[in-house]
């Protein structure tokens, strides 16, 4: 799940945050907040591995998913709407080399 926050809070307010979100079984993972371009906040949340007790760190490796399609499905409505393509062109008119 992704959640994008709206409102304007610190480092410092997101760890006890996330902590309880963790500490009742709804977080999983890696926070990273960057605020003009400089990180604010990064922390890591419970187990990468739960059966061997393995806490996720700076280094885990998450699987991504089908999270990718809904970035490739806006770049795509992007360059329509800027007139770069249209929705019925054929994939192949954009692979290079051309196959």
């Amino acid at each position: 799940m992704t959640t994008f926050l709206t409102i304007a809070v610190s480092g410092q307010e997101l760890s006890p945050f996330f902590s309880a979100l963790s500490k009742n079984n709804m977080f999983n993972g890696s926070v990273v907040v960057c605020q003009a371009g400089k990180e604010i906040f990064s922390e890591e949340y419970g187990f990468s591995n739960i059966e061997n007790q393995e806490k996720i760190n700076a280094r885990s490796q998450f699987p991504i998913a089908s999270v990718t399609k809904t970035f490739t499905a806006t770049a795509v409505l992007q360059l329509k709407q800027k007139g770069k393509l249209k929705i019925e062109d054929p994939v192949q008119n954009r692979l290079h080399p051309k196959v």
